[in-house]
């Protein structure tokens, strides 16, 4: 419900002031339990979807456009390396692209989620504070309130919190184990889902091909981790809520571990449900 309400509003914003009422009212009025609960899901998840949208056209940041601006802002993905286009017979340098939340843009206090280039050189982790000055670019992404550009370094104000440096080292070292070439770079993909060591026409290809979900952390994952976390637990402890509470403890631990991207909250979502009726004895 929540899926499709967020796709009504997305892709089909004409109709959501008078179909999902409408529907609604109709279900309450023949006394549809499951009809009445499935679309006030959607509405609410319609509604959300609704306000964040709302929210990432920001009057403030559209004014900016094409400005220089001082941002402070919080890394919340891992970089991955673009390619510079090719522009008649010079071509664009490279950079490392993510996603930043802006706390502060200029004099005005804001929490938008953006996306930041910046030149490929300097070392940038997951969840350390920074602050630049970019030029806001209107963005074709659906998710951000803009693209940030900027050609000088970052200034870190404040590095990671403890767990996600010990993450970022983990991947870190899992890279350094990893052989040179793109059958290597699929690895940390499919284990961590860690697409950093691919270039950029390696993963052209992957998405030509259909491929591309292989390197994406999902369902199978979980089960995998999930498994084996409860088959050793039942050497060490023998009530079965405990393991399933240890089980639970290491499935958000790999959450981390992994970045929660949208398939892997999917799965996260998925495999709650299912330690959930273990536990209390439904399955």
């Amino acid at each position: 419900g929540l899926w499709l309400g967020a796709f009504v509003i997305g892709y089909l914003p004409e109709i959501r002031l008078l179909l999902l009422p409408l529907l609604l009212i109709i279900a309450i009025l023949l006394n549809r339990k499951t009809w009445s609960i499935l679309l006030i899901a959607v509405l609410v998840g319609g509604s959300a979807i609704s306000i964040r949208q709302t929210a990432l056209t920001n009057q403030i940041v559209v004014s900016h456009f094409n400005q220089k601006v001082q941002i402070s802002a919080v890394v919340r993905s891992d970089p991955i390396v673009r390619i510079g286009k090719i522009r008649g017979s010079a071509k664009l340098p490279d950079q490392q692209s993510f996603l930043i939340s802006v706390d502060k843009f200029d004099k005005y206090r804001i929490r938008l989620p953006m996306r930041l280039q910046a030149p490929i050189g300097q070392r940038v982790l997951l969840g350390e504070h920074f602050t630049a000055e970019v030029k806001m670019i209107k963005s074709k992404e659906r998710k951000v309130a803009a693209l940030a550009v900027t050609t000088s370094e970052l200034i870190i104000t404040k590095s990671a919190n403890p767990l996600l440096k010990f993450t970022n080292r983990i991947r870190a070292a899992f890279r350094e184990l990893i052989p040179t070439g793109d059958a290597g770079s699929l690895i940390p993909g499919l284990i961590l889902g860690d697409t950093s060591l691919q270039t950029a026409e390696f993963a052209s290809k992957m998405r030509r091909v259909g491929f591309s979900h292989l390197t994406a952390v999902s369902g199978a994952n979980f089960a995998l981790v999930a498994g084996f976390i409860l088959w050793i637990m039942q050497f060490l402890l023998r009530k079965i809520k405990s393991r399933l509470w240890v089980t639970a403890f290491v499935l958000l631990f790999f959450v981390i571990l992994v970045r929660p991207t949208p398939s892997v909250l999917r799965a996260a979502v998925m495999a709650s449900v299912l330690l959930i009726a273990k536990y209390r004895g439904i399955s």
